[in-house]
Order: C-alpha cells, then sequence, then structure tokens
C-alpha cells in the first residue's frame, strides 16, 4: 500500500528565491540509502532520453533522507520515474539548471530496476537545446554529492 504524505518543500527550480510548494513523500521506499547511491547507476548501460517534467516528487529512503525525483514524459507518451539525488542536493544547486513543471530536459543515465520499481537513474541533465547541464553522477556512478566537486 502507498502512503503519502504532503510537506511544505521548496522546488529545485532555477534563480530567484525559492518556491514552497505541497510536494508527496512516500513512505514506501523504492530506494537504498544516501550512502549506496552510486551501486544503483551503471555507466555500461548509459543512454538517453528526453521528455517534459510532468512532476517532481520527494522520494523517502531507508535511512529517511529525501531525494528528489521526477516524473518525465516521452515523446511515445511514456512517463519515466527519474532518480535524481538528495533533496538537499538539488535545492543548493538549483540555479545551475531550471526543473520546472512543463519543462522539456534531455537526461543521460540508466534504466534500472530499484525494489522492483523500473526508475531512470540520473548522471547528467540538460536543457531542450543543451545550453545549460547538471552533472549529478561521474562514470563511474559516485554521486556529484559525495565529495563536494564543481557540478557542471
Amino acid at each position: 500500500m502507498l502512503v503519502l504524505v504532503l510537506l511544505i518543500f521548496p522546488l529545485f527550480q532555477g534563480g530567484g528565491a525559492p518556491t514552497s510548494q505541497l510536494v508527496p513523500v512516500t513512505h514506501e521506499v523504492p530506494y537504498q540509502s544516501v550512502t549506496e547511491s552510486e551501486r544503483i547507476y551503471h555507466e555500461d548501460r548509459a543512454r538517453t532520453i528526453r521528455g517534459v517534467i510532468q512532476d517532481q516528487e520527494t522520494v523517502k529512503l531507508k535511512d529517511d533522507a529525501q531525494f528528489a525525483r521526477l516524473q518525465l514524459k516521452t515523446p511515445d507518451d511514456r512517463v519515466i520515474p527519474v532518480h535524481l539525488g538528495p533533496s538537499w542536493f538539488m535545492e543548493e544547486n538549483r540555479h545551475v539548471m531550471e526543473l520546472d513543471v512543463g519543462r522539456e530536459i534531455e537526461v543521460q543515465g540508466s534504466f534500472e530496476t530499484i525494489a522492483g520499481q523500473s526508475v531512470f537513474v540520473a548522471a547528467r541533465l540538460y536543457n531542450d537545446r543543451r545550453e545549460e547541464g547538471m552533472r549529478l553522477r561521474r562514470d563511474d556512478g559516485m554521486p556529484a554529492w559525495v565529495g563536494g566537486e564543481y557540478l557542471p
């Protein structure tokens, strides 16, 4: 059973002051802890998908950390959950790239199955003109939020 809780969460939008909005946090845990996050991305299966952001979500992990996730609608009308990174990291770096609902983006990453759920684990994000970009993971899967590296 999936239970949703609403909380005030500053959205990870580009520029300006954070916008607070009610965002669902699931109590169903589809991911492991933040410290195990590098194990869920596989560069050898990397590919690129493109679509329009339909929704922004926050997913609660086993260690109670909160991860940002997008619902991306592809040109063939599939809606794909895209696993980004910790909510705090996405909020701190919202100036790097706008991830507003309705925005078209390109995502490099790999499809993975986590706790029986298919998700696309993002390694790099680009806007529709590839003018803005954000790196979330190195090729070896190591997350950008580990070690405080420069993002773009």
